[in-house]
Protein backbone atom coordinates (compact mmCIF):
# COMPACT_ATOMS: atom_id res chain seq x y z
CA UNK A 1 0.00 0.00 0.00
CA UNK A 2 1.39 3.10 -0.79
CA UNK A 3 0.92 7.12 0.83
CA UNK A 4 -0.08 8.24 -2.70
CA UNK A 5 -2.43 5.68 -3.24
CA UNK A 6 -3.97 5.33 0.90
CA UNK A 7 -4.36 9.10 1.03
CA UNK A 8 -4.97 10.12 -2.35
CA UNK A 9 -1.94 12.55 -2.57
CA UNK A 10 0.17 13.56 -5.47
CA UNK A 11 4.16 11.93 -5.51
CA UNK A 12 6.88 14.53 -5.82
CA UNK A 13 11.13 14.11 -6.28
CA UNK A 14 13.32 16.43 -6.06
CA UNK A 15 16.92 16.63 -5.82
CA UNK A 16 19.67 15.14 -7.88
CA UNK A 17 17.47 14.61 -11.03
CA UNK A 18 20.15 14.61 -13.96
CA UNK A 19 20.16 12.94 -17.45
CA UNK A 20 21.62 9.41 -15.11
CA UNK A 21 18.41 9.69 -13.21
CA UNK A 22 15.86 10.76 -15.62
CA UNK A 23 15.36 7.13 -17.03
CA UNK A 24 15.37 5.70 -14.30
CA UNK A 25 11.81 7.54 -12.66
CA UNK A 26 10.32 7.34 -16.10
CA UNK A 27 6.99 5.26 -16.64
CA UNK A 28 5.84 3.13 -14.02
CA UNK A 29 7.15 5.02 -10.68
CA UNK A 30 3.77 6.84 -9.65
CA UNK A 31 5.48 10.21 -9.40
CA UNK A 32 3.41 12.80 -10.42
CA UNK A 33 5.70 16.19 -10.03
CA UNK A 34 9.56 15.93 -10.78
CA UNK A 35 11.47 19.20 -9.63
CA UNK A 36 14.87 19.76 -11.89
CA UNK A 37 17.33 22.04 -10.75
CA UNK A 38 20.58 22.33 -11.39
CA UNK A 39 21.22 19.88 -13.80
CA UNK A 40 19.02 22.80 -16.10
CA UNK A 41 20.16 25.92 -14.35
CA UNK A 42 23.92 24.97 -14.63
CA UNK A 43 23.80 23.66 -18.10
CA UNK A 44 25.62 25.37 -20.29
CA UNK A 45 22.41 25.39 -22.65
CA UNK A 46 19.57 25.69 -20.13
CA UNK A 47 17.11 25.25 -22.51
CA UNK A 48 18.45 22.48 -24.74
CA UNK A 49 19.06 20.22 -20.90
CA UNK A 50 15.32 21.26 -20.35
CA UNK A 51 14.68 19.26 -23.43
CA UNK A 52 16.55 16.55 -22.84
CA UNK A 53 15.61 15.67 -19.73
CA UNK A 54 11.99 15.87 -20.91
CA UNK A 55 12.89 12.96 -23.60
CA UNK A 56 14.68 11.08 -20.54
CA UNK A 57 11.82 11.27 -18.50
CA UNK A 58 8.97 11.05 -21.83
CA UNK A 59 7.53 13.86 -21.57
CA UNK A 60 8.55 14.52 -24.63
Amino acid sequence: MSIKNSYGLAVAIAGGIDERVAPKIRGGTNIDVVIVGRAITQAPDPVVAAKNLRRLLGID
